[in-house]
């Protein structure tokens, strides 16, 4: 089994999407949120190639992966010796700017 880690700014990210969610829609919404996460990370351990490969990050240094978060979210990540995710997207927002913010 894979280990999974977040990178610091994805981390950050996720956290300032948590607080949002919960800010916005409840409390309860947060929860669902963070037990989704905590879904998606299960399913990346035992499969980690269960993202597809994302189309508008292809030809870096690594295959950039990406899986459904919730609703408005994906998760970026790559496989080495153990599954990176490296940024959270939110797909109401202009991904090829997203693409571009991306640093491995």
């Amino acid at each position: 089994m894979m280990q999974l880690v977040w990178e610091k700014e994805a981390y950050s990210l996720w956290e300032d999407t948590a607080r949002y969610i919960e800010r916005q829609f409840g409390y309860l919404s947060m929860v669902n949120y963070i037990n989704a996460t905590i879904d998606v990370e299960q399913e990346l351990i035992e499969n980690p190639k269960a993202g597809i490969e994302e189309p508008l990050l292809k030809g870096g240094s690594v295959e950039l992966r990406s899986i459904r978060l919730a609703k408005y979210n994906k998760l970026i990540y790559f496989i080495s010796d153990k599954i990176n995710v490296v940024d959270i997207w939110d797909t109401r927002r202009e991904p090829k700017n997203q693409a571009s913010q991306v640093r491995i």
